[in-house]
């Protein structure tokens, strides 16, 4: 039977790839205003886990009054396999806008 990771909110620090923060933050401005609620979004959504050392989340912007799915994929660093010790997230999208 697989482990099954129990609902949290993480507290920790997140840190964002480049591109990120510089490419589509700016391009999705009308979705997430600024880094903040990106981050904010990660830390209180629910992470369908992947693996130990990666998980995805699915969250709601509004575009307007339309809503809009954002995927964003991250992955965890840990101390020597125990606790979470930051995020790294590596990819976001927006689905479903046009």
């Amino acid at each position: 039977m697989p482990y099954r990771y129990r609902r949290f909110h993480y507290n920790g620090p997140i840190d964002f790839d480049e591109h990120i923060i510089k490419v589509w933050v700016p391009e999705h401005r009308s979705l997430v205003p600024d880094r903040w609620v990106l981050d904010s979004n990660i830390r209180y959504a629910i992470w369908e886990w992947k693996s130990r050392k990666d998980f995805s989340v699915v969250f709601t912007a509004f575009e307007g009054n339309r809503p809009v799915k954002v995927l964003v994929k991250a992955k965890v660093c840990r101390k020597m396999e125990g606790p979470i010790a930051g995020i790294r997230v590596y990819y976001a999208h927006c689905l479903g806008r046009r």
